[in-house]
């Protein structure tokens, strides 16, 4: 299992389309001072469009990368994360280890940092850099 760290804040809004993640600002909440006026440039929590823009956005890096990773990797891609959250077994000891890396990797093209990263084989997670697994399992 693996986590995408930040991942609506990793996607971009398209210039175009701003204006409708505008925001009104008051310095120090104070409504007596001058209103700024901020647009967002990456999809916010919250936002009602941000899962599905942020899973096209992943789907879209599992068919960008699947030339260089592989049909298997774009399928985990593909199939089993659910919205930030992602879950595939793999049935030896090898193959995760190969599945960690290559996931990382491609997700990080697209723009993506997977970490959190939990597993039932401490074979596995011996592979993982120790600030990238979950804490506290």
């Amino acid at each position: 299992m693996a986590d995408i760290e930040g991942m609506f804040s990793q996607v971009l809004v398209p210039r175009e389309d701003r204006d409708l993640l505008r925001l009104l600002w008051w310095q120090d909440g104070d409504v007596t001072k001058p209103l700024t006026d901020y647009r967002m440039k990456v999809h916010v929590f919250g936002a009602v469009s941000s899962p599905s823009c942020a899973n096209y956005a992943l789907k879209r890096t599992a068919d960008d990368q699947a030339k260089t990773f592989g049909k298997e990797v774009a399928q985990v891609i593909q199939r089993n994360f659910y919205v930030d959250d992602c879950l595939c077994s793999t049935p030896t000891v090898p193959e995760a280890v190969k599945m960690v890396e290559d996931l990382t990797e491609s997700c990080k093209r697209g723009g993506f940092h997977l970490t959190k990263w939990v597993s039932n084989e401490r074979k596995v997670l011996e592979n993982i850099p120790e600030d990238e697994r979950a804490k506290g399992v």
